[in-house]
């Protein structure tokens, strides 16, 4: 609730006690998710990236979370400038959950991010990858966009 309304010190604050006080818990593994949040959306980067570290980690057997998580660290490196890191772990976020429903958004994230380093070569494969592996996802018509325009 306390993120929901933007109450992210109370947040952060509630979240490391159910991280602490439960620790292998379900909740906590929930818990470390919503803390690396906050932290992004607090702009605290660094410490979002240590959080979704420790996510991806409590996570291994949930694709689908895993690959957030891993997601979650890409957009932090985006937020820091590293966009070639970011483009190689939305691409490993794809990796982990190729059939989930995010997996085209993720690449279409990574091409973006590769765009942004300089590396067109990599940001068309990604871009011809998602019209190929995922023709019926709403991303594909921006990345039809995207090509077209680097042509």
């Amino acid at each position: 609730m306390e993120l929901q309304t933007g109450d992210l010190g109370s947040a952060v604050s509630d979240l490391q006690k159910v991280i602490n006080q439960y620790g292998s818990t379900e909740s906590a593994k929930r818990a470390t998710f919503l803390l690396a949040s906050a932290y992004y959306y607090a702009k605290d980067y660094n410490q979002a990236q240590s959080f979704f570290e420790k996510s991806l980690d409590r996570y291994k057997d949930d694709p689908h979370m895993a690959a957030s998580a891993q997601a979650g660290i890409a957009d932090c490196y985006m937020q820091k400038g590293n966009f070639l890191l970011a483009g190689d772990n939305y691409v490993m976020a794809v990796s982990m959950d190729p059939q989930g429903f995010l997996a085209p958004q993720f690449l279409l994230q990574a091409a973006d991010a590769y765009s942004r380093a300089d590396q067109k070569d990599k940001s068309k494969d990604i871009l011809d990858r998602l019209i190929r592996e995922y023709p019926d996802s709403r991303e594909v018509y921006q990345a039809k966009i995207q090509l077209g325009e680097d042509m």
